[in-house]
């Protein structure tokens, strides 16, 4: 009897020993922000689209604050990203660190897209939090740049993470949201022959 009760009870020993071993859970959120890497952003990357490591989480409630939406699981955008269509009746929120390998502290344009309502919160490595608006259906003087109602004007430092929370919201379908960076003087100065280019055709259509 004694002898049963010694090879019994050895194999639940190690049953226990092995489920000590075993990794606690974790939640998708802490996996999801622990392990994202930021985005290095280079000077050929400039004028690209980006988004694998852009992540994504819809507050269907449309009444998160920040602090509450950095506590939710976001989702990866897709290995190949493209401009995507908008749900109506909802906020989509998009996280996106990144670093800068530029050559010096930058000024960037940040394009989005045509879409009803926009807010970027900016937050830098030492803590600080920066706040822009845009988008169609904010008025101009509300606007970070109100010439320009689907981008914001970033200051990027070179070498520290900065974490991009983007909010937005679609009033009308039909609106895609896409994630492109530009030095800010060059996209002011194509902007400026745009609109410049589109008088002169308006003016000749007309005569």
């Amino acid at each position: 009897m004694h002898q049963l009760q010694k090879n019994t009870a050895h194999p639940l020993l190690v049953m226990w020993l092995v489920w000590l071993t075993l990794p606690t859970k974790t939640s998708y959120a802490q996996a999801d922000t622990t392990l994202l890497a930021p985005q290095i952003i280079k000077e050929e990357m400039l004028g690209l689209f980006f988004g694998k490591q852009i992540r994504a989480f819809v507050d269907k409630s449309n009444q998160m604050d920040l602090e509450t939406v950095k506590k939710q699981p976001f989702l990866p955008l897709g290995k190949k990203y493209e401009p995507q269509y908008l749900k109506l009746g909802v906020t989509t929120w998009y996280r996106w660190i990144i670093k800068s390998e530029l050559t010096q502290n930058e000024e960037l344009l940040l394009g989005l897209g045509n879409i009803s309502k926009l807010t970027i919160y900016v937050e830098y490595a030492d803590g600080r939090v920066v706040i822009k608006n845009s988008g169609i259906h904010i008025p101009d003087s509300s606007r970070d740049l109100s010439f320009y109602n689907g981008a914001v004007k970033l200051f990027i430092p070179k070498g520290e993470p900065v974490r991009l929370w983007i909010k937005v919201q679609a009033m009308e379908s039909g609106q895609l949201i896409f994630f492109r960076l530009l030095k800010f003087d060059k996209a002011i100065l194509d902007l400026g022959h745009f609109n410049f280019a589109a008088l002169l055709q308006g003016a000749l259509w007309m005569m």
